[in-house]
């Protein structure tokens, strides 16, 4: 059992060392790579970041734009109503949007936007800039204008042509008779593509795209380059922390193949959404360029650790394997002068400090027929100073010559005659 435990513990030792070097080197590997992909990721999570904080700034201007149009109609809805009750239903909409009248002091005649005067029964009684007739006695906005008598304009979205999903945006508010009683409406149709056909405010590029979204039906109008997009199937989702920003959209299906990064922003006191997607291609190109050095860095400092790892290897085999063979040649020399029948002494200089001159030598090895010539036991002398062991030796015939050949390198051999303790010569 012994016999055969000692040989693998010997080889798990043997293994053990040559596993150092390179488990070393991978696990500096994997926290060097697991260190830059952090950082990596990080600095992608930040660029994504900022490039919904430009889509969110865009997103905020198409909003603003959209939303000052619209206040501005609610302002001529209201100055229509004014007008009209003022001269108990005299007033016409060929007075009202003529240049320089009272609809340009509010919002420019030159948008000539559809709009209808309409009697409490639902007849159109005026109309101006081709006002399509539709049936709005059974609509519940209509209703509620005839409802409530309070001084507040309704919005809502209506789709106008089911085939190419058209829609419009439809601003309505109520009008009294001299009694106070619901006399009809003045409604103003706001075509949605008016906003988005406006692409050079944003200054997005080809890839961009900005949408408004009606959230009541899902109804959307956009433009991408110069594509226009009319869509009722475009899913709106917010993803929400912590893989995407409190501002981000994501949009299924995608509109096109082209990757965005979008955000939105809503209209508060109107039913719209203002959207805008800015090409990831393009928000990213920065990140994706400091990703491409931090990647081939790494892998040039991958390369170099593993090539100084196997250098370092081979020249650790190499030092084994002469401390393998110096341990092999003293085992053979020890072997050689145990078994000679001379007294034979290995001895090793002593220095009192490093760069000092050599004062005295130690006893690494003797073996027994020196240990008997010289009267002690062999464990006695082994790691001893030898001159005070043996102070015969500090004669000018021995120590001098030690030292000399031990410098110099050169053998020397010498006779002479050594008087023993025990009276006889030798």
């Amino acid at each position: 059992m012994i016999a055969i435990t000692r040989p693998l513990q010997r080889l798990a030792r043997r293994l053990y060392r040559l596993s150092l070097v390179p488990l070393f080197a991978l696990i500096l590997l994997l926290a060097l790579w697991a260190a830059v992909l952090y950082q990596v990721g990080q600095e992608r999570a930040g660029a994504v970041r900022d490039a919904v904080a430009v889509s969110q700034s865009l997103a905020r201007t198409l909003a603003d734009h959209t939303s000052f149009t619209l206040r501005q109609t609610d302002h001529a809805t209201q100055l229509f109503k004014l007008k009209y009750e003022e001269t108990d239903g005299g007033l016409r909409l060929n007075e009202f949007t003529r240049r320089q009248g009272l609809l340009d002091s509010v919002l420019p005649s030159k948008l000539e936007l559809p709009i209808a005067l309409v009697d409490a029964h639902d007849n159109v009684l005026d109309s101006a800039n081709a006002y399509l007739p539709e049936n709005l006695a059974t609509q519940p906005f209509f209703r509620a204008l005839a409802a409530n008598a309070s001084d507040t304009a309704l919005v809502d979205t209506p789709m106008l042509d089911a085939g190419s999903k058209h829609w419009t945006i439809r601003l309505a508010r109520r009008l009294n008779d001299g009694h106070g009683h619901f006399a009809g409406a003045i409604v103003i149709l706001v075509d949605p593509t008016y906003f988005v056909d406006d692409y050079d405010r944003l200054n997005l590029d080809e890839q961009g795209a900005l949408m408004l979204v009606a959230r009541d039906s899902g109804l959307t109008v956009g433009r991408i380059g110069e594509q226009r997009l009319l869509s009722d199937r475009i899913d709106f989702r917010m993803p929400g922390p912590p893989e995407h920003a409190p501002e981000e959209l994501l949009i299924e299906p995608p509109v096109d193949a082209t990757a965005r990064i979008y955000s939105y922003r809503e209209l508060p006191r109107y039913p719209l959404l203002a959207v805008v997607g800015i090409s990831r291609a393009a928000a990213l190109a920065r990140f994706e360029q400091r990703r491409l050095a931090y990647v081939g860095a790494l892998l040039a400092a991958s390369v170099l650790i593993a090539g100084f790892t196997a250098l370092l290897m081979r020249q650790s085999a190499r030092l084994r394997r002469s401390i393998r063979q110096a341990k092999e040649a003293q085992a053979l020399l020890r072997a050689a002068h145990q078994g000679s029948l001379d007294a034979v002494l290995l001895l090793k200089a002593w220095r009192p400090a490093p760069g000092k001159p050599v004062e005295d030598f130690i006893f690494a090895d003797v073996n027994e027929r020196a240990a008997d010539m010289l009267g002690k036991p062999r464990s006695e002398l082994l790691g001893q100073r030898v001159l005070p062991q043996v102070p015969l030796l500090r004669g000018e015939r021995f120590f001098k010559r030690f030292v000399l050949v031990m410098e110099t390198g050169q053998p020397l051999e010498d006779e002479f005659e050594l008087r023993l303790a025990s009276g006889g010569t030798r």
